[in-house]
């Protein structure tokens, strides 16, 4: 008869030795049968059994009530804040814990926002044509339309020459404390006037203020062809300005700017940045009134970098007669783009559902970007679905839910499927639709969370835990049920997620009966006080190739002397042919004070043909209590 001892460690892989030598994967294996089940826990390179940590809520007092359906974390000059939306219809918007009136009444679906140049835009469906920025005060339209044209009189008594001149009239937002224009207008109509030549001067007066316009100019030309700014900036306030230069001296002042330079965003469906530039995709109106921008659910823009003009160059879109600064991803099927995502490198990938492009840089000012397609016949369902991740060379790349699974691009590896082992290997995909998906990444653990459907669980992927098997990534899944459907979670539904103070806020329904944002805290051995469990399912060891059948003596655990660790085997592949025991604390067999090997000695069997071995904990708090599993078993004679 043949002695030896099945050794589950970290990989829970079907280890066996003959006399004293253990066999072991490599170091950066995970062989056949890792993820058969792993439940609650947080895969480990050097544990069998290391449950996840606990949730905890982050507070809103004072903030949302309602159902939060998105959550933003804004960071600018090294400071962070929450941003939660909530709202099935209307929506309403909090900044840490401060409600945020939006401007424009707002209509359902799901928003984006994103930090660029110390502000925060902001796409939501608002039944308007417009971008939406917070500028630190306010949440306001991004931009600002043209003005109509101004109206033109005589003033005082006087000899000013009856000289024929041409008026048009532009807005701006500027901060007279920095000297910074957060947004400039395309000049208004033209409107001519010959003064009567018995006045002190042309009054010019201010047409109805636009977007919360600040300031105001006025360009004057003497031919009609080329106007320069003869006023400078005048107080919205101020009302009127007395021209009594010389049409000929109109020279003197700065040129206007070159039209199509400052029209404004459209009320784009998605939103990212590379750094330099903010990008917009989508749409949610079909339509554009006189100086907004078109929309279109296939189009791309993109504004300036930042400090070419200096004159609100985050706060427009280029669109003179040289530079259109969009461009249309035109796919066979006609899909329009369900998404965008950002890397660290600062590249920008645009989706559709059928497809993945990235915006390649060309060097060239009047057109930017040019798309190149990376992927054909898949893309992501749902931009909630789509993260970007910045690990190890071999991780890095943006991960996200197509409507066939999850997948993962980067240019050095190209395109990968990731649904090799769904979570558990041989099950389906869930036939919920992907679009209900959200993603979000553990930065610490290196975990990337795929929310399901109304289901109290998520899916998660230790990224660098996958490794190649026939051709395709698998490894590195598992599930976490939180409070295993008990009280409040029975109907929570995680619907999006942010990275804030380095942990992963999860936000959405019935967290904590209060809908309140949760984080996980390694400190923590409970969700919100519910309890859970960690579980960790061997793959089934066969002995002797099915006609031999082996004696299982009682296996030993090392473990956190004070966690309560249980083993079930199951025999000869049944379910209900199984035996229960937990390890015994502290119950010393060797070892430190701290860790030590127990014996579970309710566990043996006189023979079995095959073995399974369930491991799980409930003593949670204790997020390193299982070291490893050691079975002995003695083969015994052919039947």
């Amino acid at each position: 008869m043949l002695s030896g001892l099945w050794k589950l460690d970290r990989n829970l892989g079907a280890i066996e030795t003959a006399g004293e030598s253990y066999g072991t994967t490599a170091e950066t294996g995970i062989p056949d049968g890792y993820t058969s089940y792993a439940t609650n826990v947080r895969l480990s390179d050097s544990r069998v059994l290391q449950p996840r940590p606990g949730l905890e809520a982050v507070s809103t007092s004072g903030g949302p009530t309602a159902s939060i359906r998105y959550v933003f974390t804004e960071r600018i000059n090294g400071t962070e804040a929450i941003w939660a939306v909530t709202g099935s219809g209307t929506l309403s918007a909090f900044r840490s814990n401060t409600s945020v009136t939006l401007s424009d009444t707002t209509a359902d679906g799901q928003p984006s926002f994103a930090c660029h140049n110390g502000k925060v835009f902001m796409a939501y469906n608002s039944d308007q044509n417009r971008l939406h920025v917070w500028d630190g005060t306010s949440v306001r339209r991004v931009g600002l339309v043209a003005p109509a044209a101004a109206t033109v009189a005589n003033t005082g008594a006087g000899a000013y020459a009856a000289t024929l001149r041409y008026y048009k009239i532009q807005f701006r937002i500027y901060n007279g404390t920095t000297g910074v224009t957060s947004a400039t207008s395309e000049l208004g109509p033209v409107v001519s006037f010959t003064p009567s030549g018995a006045g002190t001067a042309a009054r010019v007066t201010k047409p109805t203020t636009v977007d919360g316009a600040t300031h105001w100019c006025v360009y004057g030309s003497s031919n009609g062809t080329t106007y320069y700014n003869i006023s400078g900036l005048i107080a919205v306030a101020t009302t009127t300005y007395d021209d009594n230069t010389d049409p000929v001296a109109y020279s003197g002042g700065v040129i206007a700017p070159e039209a199509g330079l400052y029209v404004p965003p459209p009320s784009c469906k998605f939103l990212a940045t590379n750094g330099e530039r903010l990008i917009l995709a989508g749409a949610w109106e079909t339509s554009a009134s006189s100086g907004q921008t078109t929309p279109s659910p296939r189009r791309v823009w993109f504004t300036r970098p930042l400090g070419v003009t200096d004159a609100g160059d985050d706060e427009s879109i280029t669109q003179t007669s040289a530079s259109r600064y969009y461009l249309d991803i035109n796919n066979e099927d006609g899909s329009e783009i369900t998404g965008l995502a950002s890397t660290v490198d600062g590249s920008v990938y645009v989706f559709t559902k059928t497809s993945l492009w990235r915006l390649v840089e060309t060097g060239q000012t009047d057109t930017p970007f040019r798309p190149e397609r990376v992927a054909s016949g898949v893309g992501a369902a749902s931009n909630d679905g789509i993260v970007s991740v910045d690990s190890t060379a071999s991780s890095t790349g943006v991960y996200f839910m197509s409507d066939s699974g999850p997948y993962r691009y980067s240019p050095a590896s190209g395109l990968q499927w990731l649904g090799e082992d769904w979570v558990i290997p041989g099950s389906t995909f869930e036939t919920i639709a992907a679009s209900t998906y959200a993603a979000g990444y553990d930065p610490l653990a290196r975990e990337i969370h795929w929310s399901t459907s109304a289901k109290n669980e998520t899916r998660v992927l230790r990224i660098d835990f996958m490794v190649t098997r026939n051709g395709m990534l698998s490894g590195g899944w598992s599930t976490n049920i939180y409070a295993e459907g008990s009280g409040s979670f029975n109907t929570l539904r995680v619907r999006s997620m942010a990275v804030y103070n380095t942990k992963l806020l999860l936000a959405g329904t019935a967290l904590d009966g209060g809908d309140l944002l949760a984080t996980p805290n390694p400190s923590l051995g409970e969700d919100l006080s519910q309890t859970y469990t960690a579980r960790a399912y061997s793959p089934t060891r066969t002995f002797g190739g099915g006609i031999k059948h082996a004696r299982i003596d009682e296996p030993i655990v090392w473990k956190h002397k004070n966690a309560a660790i249980t083993l079930t085997f199951v025999r000869n592949y049944g379910g209900t042919d199984i035996l229960t025991d937990t390890a015994p604390a502290p119950g010393i067999i060797g070892g430190e004070a701290g860790r030590h090997a127990a014996k579970c000695e309710g566990l043996s069997w006189a023979d079995a043909y095959a073995l399974a071995v369930w491991i799980t904990s409930t003593s949670a708090a204790f997020t390193e209590p299982c070291d490893m599993v050691i079975v002995p078993y003695t083969d015994a004679e052919a039947l």
